[in-house]
């Protein structure tokens, strides 16, 4: 029996088989071993109760805030490019996967002639590029971690984008009740002028008395004014983040009273060190140094001999008669002069790698101090509200006696006045201090990670 010539081939196509993929060009990447302290520097905050990192949101027991942060994740543009940029990275992992394994196309054709008739023709072509020096395997590398960084980044938006609607709406609130203060404020200041006025008139006080309450009238109108045009410009934040209709979300905030969240303390037990498997931002970071490592081996591979597979079988058919043909056979392509290009390609992927790690080196160091500096805030604020909550208790224990002496007619409207103004300050300064360190607290939050876990934590939970 007589085999057909293109079976002679075979043990060839079985050698260069064997051969592709067992040379791989190119460093074999491992993450950078980054020196990192042992523990935090900064005090922690450790009273009330501690709790992790994936449950923090529910700790602040807002409702409004909960459903605010379900709506924006489901319509925000920045959630909508992530999950874009997941869809194109995972194409080109696709895509790279498919480079490795043979190509086929078929085409047919019919025509018509006035001297032969009909002709129909079919042809089948096939190709196989040999991943001779693992090209063709880094660039799969190179897509994987770059489809990994992606969702890492899904992750940091995430994070990113809850932390920013938090803020406003802290923000917000907290703007809400100082304006409850600033009306009391400027109705108590209003009472005070009423009086001067009276006094004044009567010859009791100077004109110098009345202008000065007029004054404090002013300052006390143009306070309010200004503390509802604050409260207006978080409102419209707050819009803008979330894609909300405004008139369904002022329906939303109204349906709680103005308070602030409750200050959650966070258990912050790991080593800095671990930073790295909780941030997604220095996840998708270190992957994409992982994809420029393979980017070089890639490189690299280009500098050397490229052998392909290609074969065509060809069949027609024209007046009864059939004619087919094939051909097969492996194409070597061999870079001999390519004026240094491909060595520059190598140099450039390699300058490429160290720009990638540096830049992930400055993002762990901006990582460390994000999370250092918090703990700082979060405790130096801790430690400021009870020294304010102790002057906002003499104050109103203070505006308590000076109420009983007016009622007693030992103390004047002026000096009730000026009591009830100091307690609202007190107030309010705590109010101010109590935002800073929910704020603070985001930020902790954020550089903690955001709540984010690996898949393989996830998977192992």
């Amino acid at each position: 029996m007589t085999l057909p010539a293109w079976y002679r081939l075979l043990p060839l196509v079985a050698a260069l088989t064997l051969l592709g993929g067992c040379a791989t060009i190119g460093p074999a990447y491992t993450a950078p071993d980054l020196p990192l302290a042992s523990q935090w520097q900064a005090p922690q905050a450790h009273d009330g109760r501690l709790a992790s990192l994936l449950d923090w949101w529910q700790q602040l027991d807002d409702p409004v805030l909960h459903g605010l942060l379900a709506v924006t994740e489901q319509q925000h543009p920045s959630l909508q490019s992530a999950l874009a940029a997941i869809d194109s990275a995972r194409a080109d992992v696709d895509t790279a996967a498919q480079a490795g394994v043979p190509s086929a196309s078929l085409s047919t054709g019919v025509t018509r002639q006035r001297s032969s008739g009909i002709s129909r023709s079919s042809a089948l072509d096939a190709s196989w590029e040999i991943d001779l020096w693992g090209k063709l395997q880094r660039n799969h590398e190179a897509a994987t971690a770059r489809l990994q960084a992606s969702e890492a980044g899904w992750h940091d938006a995430r994070a990113s984008l809850a932390a920013e609607l938090a803020n406003y709406y802290v923000n917000y609130r907290a703007s809400q009740l100082q304006t409850e203060l600033a009306q009391l404020s400027r109705q108590s200041q209003q009472d005070s002028t009423d009086a001067t006025r009276v006094l004044v008139k009567a010859g009791f006080s100077s004109a110098v008395d009345g202008a000065d309450a007029e004054a404090a009238l002013a300052s006390a109108d143009n306070t309010l004014l200004a503390q509802q045009a604050e409260t207006e410009l978080y409102l419209k934040a707050l819009v803008a983040v979330s894609g909300m209709p405004e008139a369904e979300l002022r329906a939303l905030l109204a349906s709680q009273p103005a308070r602030l969240p409750a200050a959650a303390n966070l258990q912050v037990d790991s080593v800095p060190a671990d930073l790295l498997r909780q941030r997604p931002d220095l996840q998708a970071a270190e992957r994409q140094l992982a994809a420029a490592s393979a980017d070089i081996g890639v490189a690299e591979a280009g500098r050397y001999p490229q052998l392909s597979l290609a074969g065509t079988l060809s069949a027609s058919r024209n007046q009864g008669r059939q004619q087919s043909s094939w051909s097969f056979g492996p194409t070597l392509s061999l870079p001999l002069l390519d004026g240094g290009s491909s060595q520059a390609a190598v140099t450039q992927a390699g300058a490429n790698y160290r720009q990638t790690q540096a830049s992930y080196q400055s993002s762990v160091r901006s990582a460390v101090q994000e999370v250092e500096q918090a703990l700082v805030r979060v405790d130096s604020s801790r430690q400021r509200e009870a020294a304010l909550s102790a002057r906002h208790q003499l104050a109103t224990g203070q505006l308590a006696a000076v109420n009983r002496q007016w009622q007693a007619g030992t103390a004047s409207v002026l000096a009730l006045g000026s009591a009830l103004r100091s307690s609202i300050a007190s107030q309010q300064d705590l109010i101010t201090l109590q935002r800073d360190r929910l704020l603070y607290t985001l930020a902790l939050y954020k550089a903690l990670g955001g709540g984010w876990i690996t898949q393989n934590e996830s998977q192992a939970s």
